[in-house]
């Protein structure tokens, strides 16, 4: 599901208690932010509090984080900090690299999220792996 506000968690766990899921399934919460672009604001703070909900409200979860905009390295780490399953990275979303370049291709923006990944302790999946923490046939 992907979350753009926390009114789309509160439309979720409506549908979990009508019966259309479980909300104790292994969804995947698909946590969107932007920067002034009329999304939920990919602040710190922001990611804190929806992710908290998120985990509070459906304990099985997968998450992701989707950010838009050109300052966003420092919160896919702080995602990963918390445990996010998946940081979405790539030209569509964000043409910026860490240090304010904008990037030549897809390959330097998902290598620099290897690289914060790397540097705070998490494992990089294989393809094997993320078929299985995507739910996708192997």
């Amino acid at each position: 599901m992907e979350i753009w506000d926390a009114s789309y968690l509160n439309n979720a766990l409506r549908l979990a208690d009508e019966g259309a899921f479980s909300k104790d399934m292994r969804v995947w919460l698909n946590f969107c932010f932007g920067e002034g672009d009329g999304y939920q604001p990919a602040t710190a703070r922001q990611l804190l509090y929806m992710s908290e909900e998120g985990k509070q409200r459906f304990p099985n979860a997968v998450w992701e984080v989707t950010l838009r905009g050109k300052h966003i390295f420092p919160l896919h780490a702080i995602a990963m900090s918390l445990g996010c399953n998946i940081s979405r990275v790539g030209l569509e979303d964000h043409i910026n690299l860490p240090n304010g370049e904008i990037a030549k291709n897809n390959i330097q923006i998902v290598e620099s999220a290897v690289k914060i990944a790397k540097a705070i302790g998490r494992e990089i999946a294989t393809v094997a792996e993320a078929k299985e923490i995507m739910g996708l046939p192997k």
